[in-house]
């Protein structure tokens, strides 16, 4: 259930809050626990402290019984938070620029659902299907010069990936050390980025840099000796650079972008990542009812082993999304698919808006792969979600 609700405190707006309350409800069919209830609550706030300076936060606070004893606040955690700083940042404006301080999360992808070019925030990968973006402290600075838009970011504070916990439905066997040796808070350490944008009618090109720290772990098998083993890792120093382009043509719209990592301090670690598209707007078809389409190639080049789960879980599959509904009714479908080990994710949804602003959500989570792969391995997950929602 998703309880909204939203305020000022005088008619010019200057105080005004939004937020949610919601109850998600999974059920799994090959757990042990297979009902899980699971409720969030998220409260906005924006300050206008002036004609150009403003300040924005949102907090979540997030009940899941079987993680909830685990008890962490800290974005650092491998556990996701019970209450956490989503974001909180100032905004002013000077000219032609735009600049933000604070934790915040910067969104540099342009293809839908999967993004090379969005290294700044980590990422909370706990859920498989819903993943979410960490808020990270940093100071940003938009400019903007006729068609063109730069954007810097630099983030001071490196948090990592938070991967599936032991014990956790989706923990896939890289049992990682819960304390984790993360790059000292340092100079040396700074992780930035930079964004040039470039807009012209039906025609968009991005171009970008980043340098800093992989959020994602390298993992390693040490052996000790004939019969015992550990598990070593590493966050490791990163540059990368890419771009992407969206044109519009009537009712499609292509869309791609890509990026090259490069890892100074490994050897033949370095990987290229791609994501090519399209979007086709068939209009309406029955009645009020539209009906929507995205394809998608997801490719690698060269294609590294990952024995651990870790990364290159998409190195050539193929991701379609259909959507038809009005405002009232909408059903959608979404798949991806690769072909090296025929891993298929499936995901089957309806939603229904009511008049009175109540709306109903759910959707069905498939999974399914070749023996001993990653995809096989998390047929246990498949599973059932139920969502209510009420707003006002």
């Amino acid at each position: 259930m998703v309880l909204i609700f939203s305020s000022s405190l005088n008619a010019e707006e200057k105080i005004s809050y939004q937020g949610y309350l919601e109850l998600n409800n999974y059920y799994y069919f090959e757990q042990d626990e297979s009902y899980v209830p699971e409720a969030v609550l998220s409260f906005k706030l924006k300050i206008l402290l002036s004609e150009k300076c403003q300040f924005k936060t949102e907090l979540k606070a997030r009940y899941n019984y079987l993680e909830l004893e685990k008890g962490v606040f800290l974005e650092d955690s491998e556990y996701r938070p019970f209450l956490s700083v989503e974001e909180s940042y100032l905004t002013y404006s000077w000219q032609k620029a735009d600049f933000y301080a604070g934790i915040r999360k910067i969104n540099w992808g342009i293809t839908d659902r999967f993004n090379p070019i969005d290294l700044i925030n980590p990422v909370d990968s706990t859920d498989l299907i819903n993943d979410r973006k960490i808020g990270l402290p940093l100071v940003a600075v938009n400019y903007y010069l006729g068609d063109f838009r730069l954007e810097t970011v630099v983030a001071p504070y490196f948090i990592p990936n938070r991967l599936p916990p032991a014990e956790s439905y989706f923990f896939f066997g890289s049992d990682l050390p819960e304390e984790k040796e993360l790059p000292a808070f340092s100079l040396e350490n700074v992780q930035a980025g930079i964004l040039l944008a470039w807009e012209y009618e039906n025609l968009e090109l991005t171009g970008m840099g980043y340098h800093g720290y992989d959020h994602l772990p390298f993992v390693e098998l040490q052996f000790l000796s004939p019969i015992a083993m550990q598990v070593n890792y590493s966050y490791e120093k990163m540059m990368a650079f890419g771009g992407g382009f969206e044109f519009a043509i009537q009712q499609v719209v292509l869309r791609g972008e890509g990026a090259h990592y490069h890892y100074p301090n490994l050897v033949n670690q370095d990987y290229t990542q791609y994501v090519v598209g399209l979007d086709y707007s068939f209009g309406q078809i029955v009645d009020t009812y539209n009906l929507y389409l995205t394809l998608q190639y997801i490719g690698e080049t060269p294609t590294v082993e990952d024995i651990f789960w870790v990364r290159h879980l998409l190195t050539d599959a193929g991701s379609v999304k259909v959507i038809f509904g009005n405002e009232f009714l909408e059903a959608g479908l979404e798949s991806v698919y690769n072909f090296p080990n025929s891993g298929l994710i499936l995901i089957p949804s309806v939603n229904y808006n009511f008049k009175n602003n109540i709306s109903l959500h759910g959707e069905y989570n498939y999974f399914s792969g070749e023996k001993e792969s990653f995809w096989e391995y998390n047929q246990k997950n498949q599973r059932l979600i139920f969502t209510v929602k009420y707003s006002f």
